[in-house]
């Protein structure tokens, strides 16, 4: 079976559609409403759109910048002013206006390639965003899968319940009869008047279990809490998995791209830090209007208007040694993100033999499991029948019946270990989404 086909098999479910109603929700519908309505999705999906819009050449400092300035400020003043030439000029309330206007460019054309690096750091982070969007999807969908999976198997536990009540109730009816018929006694009665009790006890248990589990799988899909639904919850499907297609696509892990990038971004800022050690080297240009009016005093009228350039350089000399220390730090910070990734990549690896092992246990498990309900369910057939002929006690078939029980819990609990194990195996292979 290829990958392709195993994930096919993941988001259309381990069970088949065998119900017909209209409010049945399958696995690949739970998906989808999943991804388009989790909360936490789409919380990220906002962090995704602002690392996207960050993500500009402006913003990396590779563009001009170009501002207009205007003042105007009139004012009252008193004003006394003499000149060498013994001219006095005394007033009180001159009225004085002064206006500017400008427009300004500025345009770095160097500096030390530090926009060129932070254009490149902006790109990994928008990057990033994107992978941990796509690790939180895959996250998402997982629980998704495996909530789906453990309600299918509440719900299937919930049916063998049933049977079992029915059996009970047909016991008790039997052994009633037969006490009515002196065949019985009171305490035979009574015990299967317990049994009884005992499975409603269980079936009003297990729904509660599956309320919550309904609960739980709503919140991942941002629907109404309260909300049931029907489940294929009838068939189990077993997908066969190979390691050797794993392992191939074991570097899609969604958390070793995301160290990778941070690694990127690392190296990014530590040029950045290096290029405080060049000069900075800026065009500048304005274009300017400004005039000055007065009643009185030495000029009473000022305006001057053009154009102006320039080009300044700021070159670093000495700063406490404050920027070297900051290299030191930021080559330490890409020492660390290498080392992070490392730390992933054995994590990954680690988890990944982890939850392969559990899916070879849980798979040889299933064939036995299958074999020990076939053999349990013949087992309480026939007592079931040796007690209906008087060959067997009332606590003969309580023990078939709990190993009846037992066995079908095994095995759909190992049906649901299975699922969690592949569900696990794909979503480290970052299969769950494409």
């Amino acid at each position: 079976m290829t990958i392709k086909q195993i994930l096919i098999n993941c988001l259309l479910g381990f069970v088949a559609p065998l119900l017909s109603a209209q409010n049945t929700l399958t696995l690949e519908q739970a998906v989808a409403k999943a991804l388009t309505q989790n909360l936490d999705i789409k919380k990220y999906e906002q962090s995704v759109v602002i690392a996207h819009n960050n993500n500009t050449p402006g913003n990396a400092g590779q563009l001009p910048s170009i501002q207009i300035q205007a003042n105007h400020t009139p004012s009252v003043t008193n004003i006394k002013q003499e000149f060498t030439n013994g001219t006095l000029i005394q007033k009180q309330g001159v009225q004085n206006q002064s206006s500017i206007a400008a427009v300004q460019l500025s345009y770095t054309v160097f500096d030390g390639a530090k926009m060129y690096a932070t254009k490149n750091k902006l790109n990994y982070l928008d990057q990033a965003a994107k992978t941990q969007l796509k690790m939180i999807q895959q996250d998402v969908v997982a629980k998704v899968v495996v909530q789906y999976s453990q309600l299918c198997q509440l719900i299937h536990y919930l049916k063998v319940l049933k049977h079992l009540d029915t059996l009970s109730q047909e016991r008790l009816d039997l052994v009633k009869n037969r006490r009515i018929a002196g065949i019985a006694n009171q305490a035979d009665e009574y015990l299967a008047q317990l049994q009884k009790e005992e499975q409603a006890i269980q079936l009003l248990s297990q729904q509660r279990y599956i309320d919550q589990a309904y609960a739980q799988l709503n919140a991942l899909m941002n629907q109404p809490i309260a909300t049931q639904y029907n489940v294929d919850a009838e068939q189990w499907q077993v997908a066969t998995m190979r390691r050797s297609q794993l392992d191939s696509l074991l570097a899609q892990n969604q958390a070793l791209a995301f160290a990778d990038v941070q690694v990127q971004i690392a190296k990014a800022t530590q040029k950045e830090t290096q290029a405080g050690l060049w000069p900075l080297i800026k065009l500048n240009g304005a274009y300017n209007y400004s005039l000055n009016q007065s009643n009185a005093g030495f000029s009473l009228y000022n305006q001057s208007i053009g154009p102006q350039a320039g080009i300044s350089l700021v070159m670093p000399i000495y700063s406490g040694s404050n920027l070297q220390h900051a290299i030191k730090n930021a080559q330490t910070q890409v020492k660390i993100a290498e080392l992070s990734k490392d730390n992933a990549l054995q994590s990954v690896q680690l988890t990944f033999q982890q939850a392969w092992l559990d899916y070879e246990l849980a798979k040889n498990q299933h064939v036995l499991n299958t074999e020990s309900v076939k053999t349990a369910s013949a087992f309480l057939s026939l007592m079931q029948e040796r007690f209906k002929l008087g060959q067997n006690t009332l606590l003969d078939l309580k023990t078939a019946q709990t190993t009846y029980e037992t066995a079908v819990y095994r095995q759909s609990i190992n049906l649901l270990a299975l699922k969690v194990a592949e569900t696990q195996l794909l979503s480290l292979t970052g299969s769950l989404v494409q």
